[in-house]
């Protein structure tokens, strides 16, 4: 329990305050825990509202870091309940 509630604290505290990398390694590791699925698109958002930046490859999109953790979110929970 206070593993778990250390990583998303850190998780959080990693969007402010370091690297955009470390905060992706962090996510990973929250959805290969297979619990709070919910923290990861939280996360994105999060990143997205302070630092997105619009790609107009993608047409002007600037929510990349919410599909990328959304989808780690569900990738996760797809997983966790084929191997349990």
């Amino acid at each position: 329990m206070i593993e778990r509630a250390s990583l998303i604290t850190i998780f959080f505290l990693s969007i402010l305050f370091v690297p955009w990398w470390f905060s992706v390694v962090l996510a990973i590791m929250i959805a290969s825990r297979g619990e709070d699925f919910f923290v990861l698109p939280i996360g994105g958002v999060l990143l997205d509202v302070l630092f997105g930046v619009p790609v107009v490859a993608l047409g002007g999109f600037s929510f990349i870091y919410t599909v990328v953790f959304s989808a780690m979110a569900i990738g996760g929970y797809i997983l966790k309940d084929s191997i349990v």
